[in-house]
């Protein structure tokens, strides 16, 4: 026969006070919150007066050595996650020196506030100028939009990346400018002895004025490179005398993972390059070329290459080159005595430098 006695709850009753000792403690934790949420909302306004006091700091030291800093507008934002400065029609250069210049329409560049030293950065219709001879405009380069980043280290650059969008670069010495749909350039602080310059680039559908761009109808689809200059780069002189003492300093430029993709043809090597007494280019490359026999057959009907060259070429190339495990052709490239060799084969002059 069933029970028929009504369940017994077993919960114990709720002290008389509980209630009111959480309702405390939310209370507390709230409090907590609001308190933190001030004080951080304090410091981000502190160090945000902070940062364009700062700015405004290191303008006038700038200006007292002679350079020229100046922008239309500044203005801080990004509260609560980051640091936002913004600059409208900022100017930088140093014209006593007649060295270089460069202005963009705005400058934003943002960091979170817990990590500082790590800047992003975005310049809207960027232009540079650099003066190499005495004139006023020997080299610009502009882009509609650079971005990148910056690491400091104890209030030093240690790392820069940047970001080109369709860069120009006009060069007074060349009839028209360079071109690329995208350029992307890494900077280190060199961790070796002697090395001046650490870095790497990256430049995708390059046009410019080339004979052979011209006439093979396309662009360079990519070229890339490892670069490590080595030796003194003197700041004072004219071109000329500052190029003569870092190739008497033992300058070098130490270029690894070369990749160049052009039409049919894929080449990567490494190698070192310099200038002789002469100012000609000075030294050899290793390098491994896939689709060469399509590209020479593209040069012989550009008209850049008769047929008895490009026979002598696929010669050469049989004689002299070896094959990888990918099928690449494997060519030694010397540059020396004002030549380029192809091993022992002169494939082209190589005339000085014009630095004057």
């Amino acid at each position: 026969m069933a029970s028929g006695n009504p369940s017994v709850s077993t919960r114990a009753p709720r002290p008389p006070g509980s209630r009111r000792r959480a309702w405390i403690i939310v209370g507390i934790l709230s409090v907590a919150v609001l308190l933190l949420a001030g004080g951080y909302t304090v410091f981000w306004y502190q160090a945000g007066k902070q940062l364009i006091a700062g700015i405004e700091g290191w303008q006038a030291e700038r200006r007292a050595e002679g350079w020229f800093v100046v922008y239309d507008s500044l203005s801080v934002g990004g509260y609560p996650f980051r640091f936002r400065v913004r600059l409208d029609n900022p100017v930088v250069g140093r014209p006593a020196a007649q060295t270089w210049s460069w202005r963009a329409d705005s400058l934003d560049v943002a960091a979170p506030p817990w990590a500082p030293e790590r800047l992003r950065y975005t310049a809207i219709d960027s232009h540079f100028t650099y003066n190499l001879r005495g004139l006023s405009r020997d080299i610009l380069l502009s882009s509609p939009r650079v971005s990148g980043d910056v690491t400091l280290r104890h209030g030093a650059i240690d790392g820069l990346t940047a970001a080109a969008e369709k860069p120009l670069l006009d060069l007074i010495t060349l009839p028209a400018p360079i071109t690329a749909n995208q350029f992307d350039l890494a900077l280190r602080r060199p961790a070796e002895a002697g090395v001046t310059l650490d870095g790497s680039f990256a430049a995708t559908a390059l046009d410019g004025p080339l004979e052979a761009l011209d006439k093979l109808g396309g662009t360079i689809d990519r070229l890339a490179a490892d670069i490590q200059v080595t030796g003194p780069i003197p700041s004072d002189g004219k071109l000329k005398e500052r190029v003569t003492a870092w190739r008497d300093g033992g300058g070098t430029i130490e270029a690894k993972k070369v990749h160049l993709a052009w039409g049919p043809l894929i080449a990567d090597g490494d190698g070192t390059l310099t200038l002789d007494e002469m100012m000609r280019p000075l030294g050899a490359f290793a390098t491994s070329l896939r689709g060469l026999s399509d590209f020479i057959d593209l040069l012989v009907k550009a008209g850049l290459v008769n047929n008895r060259a490009a026979s002598g070429i696929r010669i050469s190339v049989g004689l002299l080159a070896g094959r990888n495990a990918a099928g690449g052709v494997i060519l030694p490239l010397n540059a020396q005595f004002g030549k380029l060799s192809i091993g022992p084969v002169v494939v082209a002059e190589l005339p000085p430098l014009q630095l004057d």
